[in-house]
């Protein structure tokens, strides 16, 4: 067992001293919320999903910060040529999703918080399908590893990554440089929830994971500068377009969504500017 592994590893360490340049040479990042995070590890980080470089620059901001997360990905990143040992060495945690292995992530991640290390979950299970890229309805495993360590959660807000690499695009835009934002929020309170669970409230797994998307939500719709929609995405009620829909077309239909984020972005800089003439 790590003497501290809420620390990064090795291989993280080496990764971000190789790569670290090169990400602050693409992207704009801005970083804050770091004195909201416990000192030590033992805790479960959760965040919108925007983008799969959402991971990369989570696992950046936690470096700034000297701490090295792990995250729950998908079974098949492990089994990549060169990814696959990488994500191993940096001590992140496989899933299995749709097997009979799918449940042991919950009681991987408790246990790896329970001997004090950081755990991240993206709630919603994958990137947000939602037009405007709100976050959508959560999953209930981030919810169920919290009720059974009883650690504290994390919120962290993501934004902009979408930006560098769009959902269903495969290729990033380094040429755009885009200013990205990461916010760490102070531990949600969970314990009415905590105290519910541990009395036999089967209810209270959905109910916490809708009180994480719902901070979340109210977080980023200040980072963003807009009113989140009254209702959130539901893939079970407003269904998935991923694999009925070509990834090309997906992403051609998303571009105007894309652009109009980046006009606003720029809008809100420009009248940041003024205010602090």
């Amino acid at each position: 067992m790590e003497a501290r592994p809420w620390e990064p590893r090795r291989a993280t360490k080496i990764a971000g001293a190789i790569l670290g340049p090169v990400y602050r040479l693409v992207t704009r990042a801005q970083f804050e919320g770091y004195e909201n995070l416990p000192k030590k590890g033992g805790y479960l980080v959760v965040s919108n999903h925007s983008a799969s470089f959402d991971a990369v620059t989570m696992v950046f901001f936690f470096l700034k910060g000297h701490k090295g997360i792990r995250f729950a990905a998908k079974h098949t990143l492990f089994s990549a040529p060169i990814l696959g040992p990488i994500l191993k060495a940096m001590g992140h945690v496989p899933v299995y999703r749709q097997t009979k292995r799918a449940a042991n992530i919950i009681s991987q991640c408790s246990d790896a918080i329970n001997h004090g290390a950081i755990i991240g979950i993206y709630p919603e299970g994958t990137t947000t399908r939602e037009a405007q890229y709100w976050p959508m309805t959560a999953k209930t495993g981030a919810a169920k590893i919290a009720l059974n360590t009883g650690c504290p959660i994390i919120p962290v807000i993501a934004w902009g990554n979408q930006q560098f690499l769009p959902r269903y695009s495969l290729i990033p835009r380094f040429w755009r440089r885009p200013r990205i934002q990461v916010k760490a929020l102070p531990p949600l309170n969970y314990e009415d929830l905590l105290s519910a669970y541990t009395s036999g409230d089967d209810q209270a797994p959905r109910a916490l994971s809708d009180r994480i998307m719902a901070v979340i939500t109210e977080e980023l719709a200040t980072m963003r500068g807009e009113e989140a929609p009254e209702r959130p995405y539901d893939m079970r009620i407003d269904g998935d377009p991923w694999g009925k829909v070509a990834r090309a077309e997906l992403a051609k239909a998303d571009l105007p969504e894309i652009r109009r984020q980046r006009r606003l972005s720029a809008k809100q800089r420009r009248a940041q500017k003024k205010q602090s003439r």
